[in-house]
């Protein structure tokens, strides 16, 4: 099986590692093209389990910076969301 990136394999690190966990049941191995990590090789599991817990990090710290910036757009009385119909917002 061939992924472009780990964060393309799940929504959080425990999920990535149950896919490859999976996988490997299967005899199936996993290649991650923007890292070379080929998980045919021990150091490629690690590398693998390794790269999922930082894009889960990664994604963590990004909805933190969102709600942090939601959170202070609406101090700023900014209004947040889709405009109304015609234009108007509600």
């Amino acid at each position: 099986m061939v992924a472009t990136r780990v964060d393309r394999l799940g929504r959080s690190a425990l999920q990535v590692m149950q896919l490859g966990k999976e996988l490997r049941e299967k005899n199936v191995h996993l290649v991650v093209l923007d890292l070379g990590v080929d998980t045919r090789t021990i150091g490629g599991e690690l590398i693998l389990n390794v790269m999922a817990a930082f894009a889960d990090w990664e994604r963590k710290n990004n909805k933190e910076k969102q709600r942090r910036g939601i959170e202070l757009a609406r101090k700023k009385g900014k209004h947040l969301g889709r405009r109304g119909e015609y234009g108007a917002r509600f």
